[in-house]
């Protein structure tokens, strides 16, 4: 399978290997992380037309924003908001959308109406399998998908806005350290956590840590927990220390450089701006010792006016999962005859069941293209030894 993937990490959905070898570079004390996302923008914005995916969401919104801009600013074309609008009435973003197109006065907008398009097994993530084999994250297909019928030369995409800004473990008490809300007992409980030494941290995670991957069997599900546990506990307290570790982020790596490729495939330039180091190492300086506190105090801190403060402020964000499950895969698991995956890590009837219940995608989808891959190779092959 493409990217060396292991059995363990096919079946449970899950990344399991070590961090990479990523460093955080010295930034001038100037560059703020505005500034350090212009930077990264500038090249595909003076190589029009640049297109952004555009969710309506808070990264995907800052990066419009910042592109918008910087575009008006040194003459280029406007970047050209790319949205995927699904056609589920739970995933309606257009109430957010519209806010920031009005907010930014962009007068081009490409925007794509889908149900099922998109799913699992259908013919765009097909197409992707057939090619390169199965790969983490399972819909790296969505992301080129947004610039079908547009001539764009580069995407602009928000990746793991979340886990730079706002998903740390330590957040909590921070926010209460920067008298932004009162304290709770759970908050209390992090502190002294925080100032355990790790192997504390470790063994009070494995005590607590519920793996949802239910359908691996009990020697799989405590090696996908010790790893998740390592993982986990072994991020640092203080802000720059943090940043210095998520950069070497195996998962958001291996994310990246995936969408990249089938962004290449499709002939694009891909651009994650809160995925390059410049912009990282900006925004650890820029936090401080402590960090910014919670999620809407970091967007409002560093994007500032850019972004209407509603979208700075949002309490939700977009999930598309729906999308994901549609005819033919749930004909392919009515079918499936448990073949394609190794059944001494994988209990094939819990994940039937789990597949049924539309159970974790972000885990359950990844062994679904396996198993999906494997029975259609085999179809193709006995094709061939007919057509012979």
């Amino acid at each position: 399978m493409a990217q060396g993937l292991t059995a363990l990490e096919l079946a449970s959905g899950e990344l399991l290997r070590g961090p990479t070898t990523r460093r955080l570079p010295q930034v001038a004390a100037t560059v703020t992380p505005v500034t350090a996302i212009e930077d990264v923008l500038r090249p595909y914005l003076a190589d029009p037309p640049c297109a952004v995916a555009f969710s309506g969401g808070r990264d995907s919104s800052a990066l419009l924003a910042v592109a918008t801009r910087l575009a008006r600013r040194e003459g280029f074309a406007d970047p050209l908001p790319a949205t995927i609008r699904s056609g589920f009435a739970e995933n309606d973003e257009r109430a957010w959308q519209e806010l920031v197109i009005r907010h930014l006065e962009l007068k081009e907008w490409h925007r794509l109406e889908i149900t099922h398009e998109l799913e699992l097994v259908g013919d765009v993530a097909a197409a992707g399998l057939r090619r390169r084999g199965v790969v983490y994250p399972f819909n790296t297909h969505y992301v080129p998908y947004a610039v079908t019928g547009t001539d764009a030369r580069s995407l602009v995409f928000g990746l793991d806005g979340d886990g730079l800004l706002g998903d740390y473990l330590w957040m909590g008490f921070k926010e209460v350290l920067r008298r932004e809300r009162r304290p709770t007992r759970m908050d209390l409980d992090r502190l002294l956590l925080a100032a355990a030494p790790r192997a504390v941290r470790q063994a009070w995670a494995a005590k607590r840590l519920d793996v949802a991957a239910i359908w691996l069997r009990d020697d799989a599900r405590r090696k996908v927990a010790r790893t998740l546990q390592r993982q986990a506990f072994a991020e640092p307290v203080t802000w720059p220390r943090r940043l210095a570790w998520y950069v070497r982020d195996p998962v958001v790596a291996t994310a990246c450089d995936a969408i990249n490729a089938d962004l290449a495939h499709a002939g694009v330039r891909g651009c994650a701006p809160f995925w390059d180091v410049r912009v990282i190492a900006s925004i650890a300086r820029d936090g401080g010792v402590l960090g910014y506190g919670s999620r809407t105090t970091a967007m409002r801190r560093i994007f500032g006016e850019l972004v209407p403060d509603r979208v700075k402020a949002r309490p939700d964000k977009g999930f598309f999962e729906d999308v994901f499950w549609g005819r033919r895969t749930k004909e392919f698991i009515e079918t499936w005859d448990g073949s394609g995956l190794d059944h001494t890590l994988v209990d094939p009837d819990v994940l039937r069941r789990c597949w049924r219940e539309q159970y974790w995608p972000a885990w359950t989808a990844l062994p679904l293209q396996v198993a999906w891959l494997a029975a259609h190779s085999r179809d193709e092959d006995l094709d061939r030894l007919v057509d012979r």
